[in-house]
């Protein structure tokens, strides 16, 4: 009962904060709010929250900026990563590759083989899960990416196999290598909730804590 009326709790903060979040990423702002909101829905069989959430999901769309960084923490990685993860799951429905059509393209601008950053949340191994994303679950229904990004991807990839034991390396690899692989979707998310936070004063209530009690 004291966990139940914690998450009313948490759904009530967040519902009025949301729309105030200017960080509209998924690691600490309202991507993974959104999240949050989708799995309460489901939880507790809630059309409602379950609509509520579609709102929001859509509102953030709408917020996204040319100025936005492709980050996976804070920006369109994240951001794509989350929609993903919703389609995935069958929070939502649509073809992901209509949905993500602009921050696909937009994330192609950035030149991966330039890139030195190799970190989860602003680097290399982000972009690499968000991008592993995309090709497994389009893997039938023609790629999302140019064959020059492609090639260029799989090229940093091959490079970093022989100094790396990322995780997102490797199953890239077998990817590109034809080999069937496993998209740790839910490791992801654990990652996500523990990232840095914003404090909070008396009772936790970040949508990190009630995800958390929700998986």
């Amino acid at each position: 009962m004291e966990a139940h009326s914690l998450l009313e709790r948490i759904v009530c903060h967040q519902l009025l904060n949301i729309s105030f979040d200017s960080d509209l990423g998924i690691c600490k702002g309202r991507m993974g709010c959104v999240l949050f909101l989708y799995h309460y829905s489901r939880k507790m069989n809630n059309k409602v929250f379950a609509q509520m959430s579609d709102e929001l999901l859509e509102e953030l769309c709408e917020n996204i900026t040319v100025d936005i960084n492709w980050y996976f923490s804070n920006g369109l990685a994240g951001i794509g990563w989350g929609i993903e993860y919703l389609a995935w799951n069958k929070f939502i429905e649509g073809d992901t590759n209509e949905i993500l059509y602009d921050i696909d393209k937009k994330i192609m601008e950035y030149d991966v083989c330039r890139m030195v950053d190799t970190t989860f949340e602003k680097g290399v191994e982000g972009l690499f899960w968000y991008l592993l994303s995309r090709l497994i679950s389009q893997y039938k229904m023609g790629q999302p990416f140019d064959s020059v990004y492609l090639n260029n991807i799989r090229d940093v990839c091959a490079n970093m196999k022989k100094i790396s034991e990322n995780q997102s390396v490797y199953l890239l690899n077998r990817f590109f290598e034809g080999k069937e692989i496993v998209y740790p979707y839910l490791d992801l998310l654990y990652r996500i909730i523990d990232s840095p936070k914003a404090e909070s004063s008396g009772d936790d209530l970040t949508w990190q804590n009630g995800l958390r009690q929700l998986l």
